[in-house]
């Protein structure tokens, strides 16, 4: 369902699926912003720019650790 709510319509939706009611929720950060019927309210979206600024303060900028072991006893080496 990619269709958006008209100007002054509601944006949530009600479908009857096999007998059950699911409310479907227009989030507009879905589509590269273009928008998307889902089952999440837009406060709760992931992809929202607002969550995804903080997840980017919380992340802690990449870092490369070298794991070698640098043996500096030549009397190990053996001539043959």
């Amino acid at each position: 369902m990619t269709t958006p709510p008209k100007q002054g319509e509601r944006h949530t939706l009600q479908k009857d699926i096999k007998g059950k009611k699911i409310t479907y929720y227009w989030c507009p950060p879905h589509r590269d912003g273009k928008g998307l019927w889902v089952q999440h309210k837009k406060s709760e979206c992931r992809l929202s720019k607002d969550k995804q600024q903080d997840k980017k303060n919380d992340k802690a900028p990449p870092t490369l650790q070298a794991n070698v072991a640098i043996d500096d006893d030549e009397d190990d080496f053996v001539q043959g």
